[in-house]
């Protein structure tokens, strides 16, 4: 107003609904402003609406053009001689109207009204940036309430979690015990029976007994497995640090295979260095060893078993090599996921738990080491265990 010299002036917003709210007011009765500001105006009902609705400035220079261009029933105050409305656009679209008015018969100048026209579409931007602001801060509060409702609805959800890993962890901690007390029994016992120290056994009484001894050590296996992945899986697998000499237990894990690979005809080849000593989880150790040799030999018909082991710097390499049926290049992927027992063509599948790669692979990290592997389909695989001299 004090720019261009007009006595009155209002920005009416343009709403979704296509009617108008006042939203700032210069010199207008307080009448008036009751009025528009306890209602929303039709874009019909008064003089600022027709810009809307057209998309262009509306022009009335004097009493009788004002009084000419109205409806009937649209009240219009008598004093005013000149009224100029511009649509405030921005991107095309009609943010709301700039009405100007004045009751001095002296009308405004060419260059103020051209002023006001140049200035609008920039006030339409800053009403636009604002709405675009105020919807942000309004979607920040919401994201805010739903984020914190999200927020406690894990909390409770990890608090159950936990609740019902401690209950599983106290479950399979009782229920190993009491399974594997039983299962060595049978094992035991079944023992004493094949060795005939119970008196004399038939070939059926034999051949009953040796399945029922090798199911209980089957099902022991799967136990013993089940309680290493809850350890493993809740971080409480405890290690057992000490020095040793690897070699040794390298050879101690070769005569334990020996006689099965020397039943299927199998050669064994040793390619292992002497002396070398290393700090790191012994059972362990030997436990992920047992399970690549047991492999090797169970899925190996005719050729060979190796086994090396070698130092280079701070780390030492035990690897395990086949002759058997290999793997395919899109099996290698699930091969140390757990439950997975991957099928070959053409061959009966295996006796196994499906566990023994990944809890090996788990322990391997633990222990500060890795497992690799190489295979090639119909010509064998070789596994890898790389460990630190100087312990996990």
């Amino acid at each position: 107003m004090e720019i261009t010299g007009f006595e009155r002036g209002a920005v009416c917003l343009l709403n979704e609904d296509k009617t108008m709210s006042l939203s700032a007011q210069i010199g207008l009765s307080e009448e008036r402003v009751k009025n528009m500001s306890s209602r929303k105006i039709e874009v019909g009902e008064c003089l600022c609406g027709n810009s809307a609705e057209i998309g262009k400035p509306l022009i009335l220079r004097n009493r009788d053009e004002i009084l000419s261009f109205v409806k009937k029933e649209m009240k219009i105050e008598e004093e005013i001689n000149f009224h100029a409305s511009f649509p405030l656009l921005s991107r095309g679209k009609c943010q709301g109207v700039l009405c100007v008015s004045t009751t001095k018969e002296n009308k405004p100048e060419e260059r103020i009204l051209n002023l006001i026209e140049k200035v609008s579409p920039f006030i339409a931007t800053a009403i636009e940036n604002a709405k675009l602001y105020k919807e942000k801060l309004e979607f920040s509060k919401t994201l805010e309430r739903i984020v914190a409702e999200r927020t406690k609805e894990l909390r409770e959800a990890n608090i159950k979690l936990k609740e019902l890993d401690r209950l599983k962890s106290m479950f399979i901690a009782s229920m190993s015990h009491e399974l594997r007390t039983p299962l060595n029994s049978i094992i035991g016992f079944t023992g004493v029976l094949l060795q005939r120290l119970a008196g004399e056994l038939n070939e059926e009484q034999e051949r009953q007994l040796k399945i029922v001894q090798k199911s209980a050590k089957h099902l022991l296996e799967l136990i013993n497995d089940i309680i290493d992945i809850s350890k493993i899986e809740s971080g409480e697998i405890r290690l057992s640090l000490e020095d040793f000499d690897l070699t040794e237990l390298v050879r101690e894990v070769c005569e334990s295979i020996r006689l099965e690979a020397e039943k299927k005809n199998l050669k064994m080849i040793e390619n292992i260095q002497e002396g070398i000593i290393i700090k790191s989880d012994k059972r362990r150790i030997k436990q992920i060893l047992n399970n690549f040799v047991s492999n090797a030999v169970k899925f190996t018909d005719k050729g060979m078993v190796g086994i090396s082991l070698s130092k280079e710097d701070d780390r030492v390499s035990i690897s395990v090599s086949d002759t058997g049926p290999g793997l395919m290049k899109e099996d290698l992927e699930k091969l140390f996921e757990p439950f997975n027992k991957i099928l070959i063509k053409s061959r009966p599948p295996k006796e196994g738990t499906g566990l023994g790669l990944y809890i090996s692979k788990k322990i391997a990290n633990i222990l500060g080491g890795e497992i690799s592997v190489e295979s090639e389909f119909g010509k064998g695989s070789k596994f890898t265990l790389t460990l630190p001299l100087k312990g996990a």
